[in-house]
């Protein structure tokens, strides 16, 4: 009899063993919930279950599984935003060097051709006096910037004239040269900095001292020639729009005062000459700059 208990008994204990087993694979609740940490204090217990989320976050990141939803398997890379974060640098980076820095040199080019044709009768009855002229004018300014607001430039000009009316025939030359500094104002429609290459009007104004020296031949019934110097001091206002990122419509006023010289020569024992000062306002109403 003591036997048959110790039989059952052993029987018993295995068919618990065996029942315990069996529930413990088919509950859902503890199936894959990961290692037990039985036996351990509670703060051991949650030192453990830290470190087991923080492993499944990184497996999680280096090679999701098909059980992971599209927001688990966003890495840095595909981040929302990356690829205008990576397209911004690289625009950056490709971007001409005046969208760093500003603007550092302006060419401004200034040029017309007169065609000038002309009959004038004093009455009906008299032959016709023609009159004809060509003339080609020509400026070039060179700025440097220096910072955004300050700029000194350089102008050359050159002009020819010919002239022919009746039996007189002329000719004129004129060569300018000057420099002198000008000031921009970039205005902004927002609270950033004044920046010239981010502004669309940019007034500007300014002075410059220029020295001009004309050549004039003729010949009517004799040659004659006169010398002409000119020293001009000019107040300059004008605007800038910026057209393009390049490119500048400029039109701007000329407040001159010039003091000359003149000598003439109608024969070779025949001179004369005098001095002058005058004032003169120059409107020039377009011209087109390039800036770099």
């Amino acid at each position: 009899m003591r036997i048959e208990k110790k039989v059952v008994c052993t029987m018993f204990l295995l068919g618990l063993m065996g029942g315990s087993i069996v529930f413990s694979l088919l509950d859902p609740a503890n199936a894959f919930a990961g290692p037990r940490f039985d036996g351990l204090t509670p703060e051991k217990k949650q030192v453990e279950e830290a470190k087991r989320t923080d492993l499944e976050g990184e497996s999680r990141l280096v090679s999701p599984t098909a059980t992971q939803s599209p927001a688990q398997m966003i890495t840095p890379a595909s981040a929302p935003g990356s690829n205008e974060i990576a397209a911004k640098n690289t625009s950056e980076k490709d971007a001409p060097k005046y969208k760093e820095r500003g603007y550092r040199h302006e060419w401004m080019f200034k040029g017309d051709v007169d065609f000038l044709k002309v009959s004038t009768k004093s009455k009906p009855s008299e032959s016709a006096l023609n009159e004809q002229g060509l003339s080609m004018n020509a400026e070039l300014l060179y700025g440097y910037f220096i910072g955004e607001f300050v700029e000194p430039v350089f102008e050359l000009g050159y002009s020819q004239s010919k002239n022919k009316v009746g039996d007189f025939d002329g000719t004129s030359r004129k060569l300018s040269w000057g420099a002198g500094v000008l000031f921009n104002l970039p205005l902004m429609n927002d609270e950033k900095d004044a920046r010239l290459h981010l502004a669309k009007w940019v007034p500007f104004g300014g002075l410059l001292v220029m020295s001009e020296t004309s050549e004039n031949d003729g010949k009517l019934a004799s040659t004659s020639s006169s010398n002409n110097k000119n020293l001009m001091t000019n107040l300059v206002a004008g605007a800038r729009f910026m057209a393009y990122p390049n490119v500048s419509i400029n039109t701007s006023l000329r407040l001159s005062y010039e003091k000359s010289s003149t000598e003439a020569e109608a024969e070779a024992d025949s001179k004369s000459g005098g001095e002058r000062s005058k004032v003169r306002i120059q409107a020039r109403l377009l011209g087109f700059s390039l800036l770099f």
